[in-house]
């Protein structure tokens, strides 16, 4: 039983991995000129990493929160904040991830402010870069902060109303993803579906034994997206007076298909048997701080070609090469600020914790 603990540990642990390693090699390819030129030799490179990478990698990582706070049945033995039941696990993790995005944030302003001046007041530099991306941390926290109730909430729907529930939010975020419109409540909209799919597929015994049924659900979706991006692409397509917007259909933030290849991902690696690797669960310990550093001061590099709509286009190899390099200093710079954080912020968090939130 402890042997298939860890090796399932393993696993997502792996999953972790390759997921944040999308991300970053994502980066690099939208603002070099793969989606700002004509067909070009990186176009199947771009639509694989973003159609079929990035945005479903997303969509697994939001899976696998969900299947973990699913699994978490601890719950408060008191009140806090006045009369209002809080699960104490919930906000000390909100109050955890909060902190640990502020921390990130501080090294960003120091970083770009000494590379930019600390008195520059232009657009780019106020507004873009120092507003960041992070799409996908606000819906995360209040997912912390709310997984305690859904949890009650998905236990007392029988299933019939959980899988009606399912198709009615399912319709929103369609609608969603066809006016195309980014924004708070529509990420919130994602992330509520990816948790109902995730605790209906649990509540059939999803995670467990239907390997080959999600194996081939992932294949498919990456197929059609990558396929379909590709076909309208070329100037011959009968959809190609339409490319573009079918393209941000299926390649962007709430991409239906890109949301069923994820949580169908997340629970094909669920089940896979492989070995426990102490390395790869020690290197999935630093993967937030690559995603919360991809949409900083690492990442922000990548497209300072939005100043002045100059997107430098690169070779196939070229292109690559500054991935892989993007993607490994990423990491390694992760670890580092992963260190530091685990040996000097976390500590003095966790003594306000205990002193604060923890006393009698």
């Amino acid at each position: 039983m402890q042997t298939e603990k860890k090796e399932r540990q393993s696993n997502i642990e792996l999953l972790r991995i390759l997921l944040m390693a999308a991300i970053p090699i994502y980066h690099v390819m939208l603002y070099n000129g793969v989606w700002f030129h004509e067909l070009n030799p990186n176009t199947m490179i771009g639509i694989v990493v973003s159609a079929a990478g990035a945005i479903p990698a997303d969509y697994c990582f939001i899976a696998m929160s969900s299947y973990f706070f699913l699994k978490d049945r601890s719950t408060a033995n008191r009140h806090l904040f006045g009369v209002i039941p809080i699960y104490k696990k919930s906000i000390r993790r909100f109050f955890e991830f909060s902190t640990l995005c502020l921390s990130m944030y501080v090294i960003k302003v120091i970083v770009l402010r000494s590379l930019f001046g600390y008195n520059n007041t232009e657009y780019f530099v106020d507004f873009y870069l120092m507003k960041g991306t992070w799409w996908y941390v606000y819906p995360y926290l209040c997912l912390i902060l709310l997984y305690p109730y859904l949890n009650e909430l998905q236990k007392r729907l029988r299933p019939v109303v959980h899988f009606g529930l399912i198709l009615a939010v399912s319709a929103v975020f369609v609608r969603i993803n066809y006016v195309n419109t980014m924004g708070f409540w529509n990420d919130c909209v994602g992330f509520l579906l990816v948790y109902l799919l995730v605790s209906f597929l649990v509540k059939l015994g999803g995670d467990k034994g239907f390997r080959l049924y999600y194996g081939v659900f992932t294949i498919a979706c990456g197929v059609f997206l990558v396929g379909t991006c590709c076909y309208v692409k070329f100037q011959r397509s009968l959809l190609f007076d339409k490319g573009d917007w079918i393209l941000k259909l299926l390649a962007g933030r709430y991409s239906f298909v890109a949301m069923i290849m994820g949580v169908s991902l997340f629970f094909f690696f669920l089940q896979l048997k492989m070995p426990y690797r102490k390395g790869v669960n020690g290197l999935a310990g630093y993967t937030m701080f690559v995603f919360l550093l991809q949409d900083t001061w690492m990442g922000v590099f990548w497209a300072l070609g939005k100043c002045d709509n100059q997107y430098v286009y690169y070779s196939t190899k070229a292109f690559i090469f500054w991935g892989l390099a993007y993607l490994i200093s990423t990491f390694a710079v992760a670890v580092i600020i992963g260190k530091f954080y685990k040996k000097w912020v976390k500590p003095l968090w966790e003594r306000v914790w205990i002193n604060g939130f923890e006393c009698e």
